[in-house]
């Protein structure tokens, strides 16, 4: 269902929310290492694998698998050191806010695990 807002903005239910959040990764644990500052979705991080986050603004959906797949978790600001640690590998992210409206289901790794 289309909202007044969205279709005064041009926009669909569908479509992407942009927000202004900003995160930081980096490869070693304690912030050190490649660092890459991202305002925008993170389909793979290709050639960088993320040990620590430094989340700005903004809450992060960050998943273990690329394009948003796999075990998906929401982050809130702050600092996390030994993300690696924590969350296992982490190969794509995005920002909440970015989320198409359809695909807030955090539940899709124990479908794709039981073949659905």
């Amino acid at each position: 269902m289309k909202t007044p807002l969205l279709l005064a903005l041009g926009l669909t239910a569908a479509a992407p929310v942009f927000a202004d959040g900003q995160a930081t990764f980096y490869s070693w644990q304690n912030f050190g290492g490649t660092d890459l500052t991202v305002s925008d979705s993170m389909r793979e991080f290709s050639g960088i694998q993320i040990e620590s986050a430094l989340i700005r603004t903004g809450h992060w959906e960050i998943c273990t698998r690329p394009d948003f797949l796999g075990r998906c978790t929401v982050i809130a600001p702050g600092e996390y050191p030994k993300l690696g640690e924590q969350f296992g590998y982490i190969a794509s992210a995005r920002e909440v806010g970015t989320i198409p409206e359809g695909e807030h289901d955090y539940r899709r790794y124990a479908r794709e695990r039981r073949g659905r």
